[in-house]
């Protein structure tokens, strides 16, 4: 039996209109047979009433008068009727009067009340005789049913034949009604077939109807439209393929031959800037370091001798001098790093060491701006493999940035240890009650020649170098610096990095 998912559409279709249309003819068979059948029982039970109450009025006199002779008659008379079986009279207490066959002594039990009830494949009719207002007796009727099977079994015979004839018509109109359907939808496959098969994207299907299945006749031919075009697209494309490459890589080598250039300039930009920053360092440091120096000799003569305003201006003098330098150096290592000339050292580092030299240089700064300056350090730090000078570099520029920013505030240093990635590392935090920062102030921080606010730069001065060196010098170093702040409650910055132990224990 060919299984229904590998049936063709059309006798799908088919298949489906015909046992829907079955259906609903044998279900209305069914209703039609069962409504007969019904109809036949109450009108053979009425029509068997009727001969009762008629048998009933004629046998009221011999009932009356007691004549049995009179009533076997009258029940004889009921033989032409071929499918009465049994027949009796009952007097008025019900006992036998007169009975048809004659001789038949077993009947029910007398029921004054009328009725009409099919049992056993039989009618059996109750039917009270009465005289006025008193009970004479009663009449019971059997009859047989082979009227009714017989009327039934013809009807039945019709309604199939019937049914024969409407399912042939239903096989009719849906072999016709499928070919409409089908017909477009088997078209419209020939030609997607023809596509596949031959890649003719020139062929389109008939749109035959205006329905849904036109709609998808319309919407194919329109995707074939489209394919046709991008096969066309594509072929000229494919045409001019070889001179578009030749085209693109002629640009392709221009851009490269003008960024070889632009990289050659930079590079000689980058040299040139090197040298005019060592050149210049050179040049700047030199003089700086001997005003430095006369202006300490100076100074200690003007205290020898007692000249206090003197001794006052020449220290003046010299903390210019100083952050001068500072400026200088500043400059030249945000060039080496640039430049990725920037070295480290790999010496042994006492972190109280670095810590405390920073703090006592930056303890006149604070005390100026009126600070308390602590540092809190653990005292079981074990020294570590690292660059002293640019780990007091980056804490200097973050300490005294903070001092910078923080009048009649406190100012923090703390060291802890910690393991990241099974590794000895260093925490240090520099935190301050200053003015602090914005989201937006932050996001600027970090920039070379810039700080948080033009007006921050006008009151408080600063070039914008040193935070900016601090978190090369530290990503250098293999750290990080990071900071937190929000506005008028102080900052704090973080500077994390690795602090690999000593070779073989050494302190």
């Amino acid at each position: 039996m060919l299984r229904l998912e590998f049936m063709p559409l059309r006798r799908k279709i088919t298949l489906g209109m015909v046992l829907v249309a079955g259906l609903a003819l044998v279900l209305s068979s069914l209703a039609y047979l069962a409504f007969q059948a019904r109809l036949f029982r109450q009108t053979k039970a009425r029509r068997a009433m009727t001969l009762a109450r008629v048998v009933g009025d004629n046998s009221r006199a011999a009932l009356a008068f007691n004549d049995q002779a009179a009533a076997s008659q009258i029940l004889q008379s009921l033989s032409a009727n071929p499918d009465l079986q049994r027949a009796c009279l009952f007097d008025a207490n019900g006992a036998i009067f007169a009975a048809y066959p004659a001789g038949a002594t077993t009947f029910p039990k007398f029921s004054d009340a009328d009725s009409a009830q099919f049992h056993a494949g039989t009618l059996e009719v109750f039917h009270g005789i009465h005289q006025r207002e008193d009970r004479l007796g009663g009449i019971y009727l059997q009859i047989g049913s082979s009227d009714l099977d017989t009327a039934f079994r013809w009807h039945l015979i019709f309604t199939l034949a019937l049914l024969g004839v409407l399912v042939l018509l239903a096989l009719a109109v849906s072999y016709r009604i499928q070919k409409v359907i089908t017909a477009p939808l088997l078209d419209l496959a020939a030609v997607a077939k023809r596509v596949s098969d031959r890649k003719d994207y020139g062929a389109r299907a008939e749109r035959r109807s205006q329905d849904e299945i036109g709609t998808l006749v319309q919407a194919f031919n329109g995707m074939l439209d489209q394919i046709e075009a991008r096969d066309a697209e594509l072929r000229i494309y494919r045409e001019h393929l070889e001179e578009q490459v030749e085209a693109r890589t002629q640009e392709l080598h221009a851009a490269n031959q003008e960024l070889l250039l632009a990289k050659q300039k930079a590079e000689g930009v980058s040299r040139a800037k090197s040298a005019f920053l060592a050149n210049m360092s050179h040049e700047l440091r030199t003089p700086l370091n001997a005003i430095i120096l006369y202006t300490d000799l100076m100074k200690e003569q003007a205290e020898e001798e007692g000249r206090k305003q003197d001794a006052s201006d020449l220290d003046r003098v010299s903390g210019s001098a100083d952050h001068l330098l500072r400026l200088i150096n500043d400059v030249l290592d945000l060039s080496k790093v640039e430049a990725g000339k920037m070295t480290l050292a790999s010496d042994p580092v006492q972190v109280e060491a670095v810590v405390d030299a920073v703090v006592q240089g930056l303890h006149p700064q604070a005390a100026k701006q009126g600070d308390t300056l602590e540092a809190e350090i653990p005292a079981s730090l074990p020294p570590f493999l690292g660059d002293a000078t640019k780990l007091r570099q980056i804490l200097y520029n973050l300490l005294s940035n903070a001092c910078k920013f923080t009048e009649q505030g406190n100012l923090k240093v703390s060291v802890e240890a910690f393991e990241k990635a099974s590794a000895p590392w260093l925490r240090f935090r520099v935190s301050d009650t200053g003015i602090g920062m914005s989201e937006e102030q932050l996001a600027r921080l970090f920039q070379d020649f810039t700080q948080a606010e033009e007006s921050t730069s006008r009151r408080y001065g600063g070039t914008g170098l040193g935070l900016s060196l601090s978190r090369r010098l530290a990503q250098l170093m293999g750290g990080s610096i990071s900071v937190e702040s929000e506005p008028g409650k102080g900052s704090t910055f973080t500077l994390e990095i690795p602090a690999p132990p000593l070779p073989g224990g050494a302190s």
